[in-house]
């Protein structure tokens, strides 16, 4: 069921979280996601009584289908916050996932007490670059390569790196 014409912000937020019930354990949360992407504002900031633009609607009953198909919301937003980056994700990508972030932290426990010691670290099948980047912001001195073999991650990777400064050679 689309999402009426002319439905406010809380409205259409009620119908979303309706219908992801099936496929979301936060249906609620999640339908203040897409929202909020929609309006191009922070979840916190929504504009309840707001009467949505026809476009904006055809956007979101967009997206709900895709998310209704299991596409992950992180590439619907085309964002996921990854070790207090932000960075950009796609189909092109895997999403980082907890127990990547968790790893990433250890490391830089690790490693912290060598962070002017340079080290060359590779990652293989970088994706969006996410443990690279989190590594090389945390450990400036090491030099980073990151590889894949996909030119649409690579690009992927490398917006990711120029939103967060850090030397990386990025290699296909």
């Amino acid at each position: 069921m689309p999402i009426p014409a002319n439905a406010d912000v809380l409205s259409a937020a009620n119908a979303i979280a309706h219908q992801l019930k099936s496929c979301s354990q936060a249906p609620m949360q999640e339908a203040q996601q897409l929202i909020a992407h929609a309006l191009n504002c922070p979840p916190q900031h929504l504009p309840w009584a707001k009467t949505l633009a026809p476009t904006v609607t055809e956007q979101l009953n967009h997206w709900l289908v895709q998310r209704l198909d299991h596409m992950p919301l992180a590439y619907i937003l085309e964002h996921v916050t990854f070790a207090g980056l932000s960075l950009r994700v796609t189909p092109a990508t895997l999403i980082p996932r907890e127990a990547t972030e968790t790893m990433v932290h250890w490391l830089i426990q690790r490693y912290q007490s060598q962070k002017k010691h340079p080290i060359q670290a590779v990652e293989w099948g970088t994706g969006s670059g996410a443990i690279a980047i989190a590594l090389c912001q945390a450990l400036p001195a090491w030099q980073w390569t990151a590889i894949d073999i996909s030119n649409k991650a690579l690009a992927i990777a490398q917006h990711n790196a120029r939103c967060h400064p850090c030397a990386i050679t990025f290699i296909q």
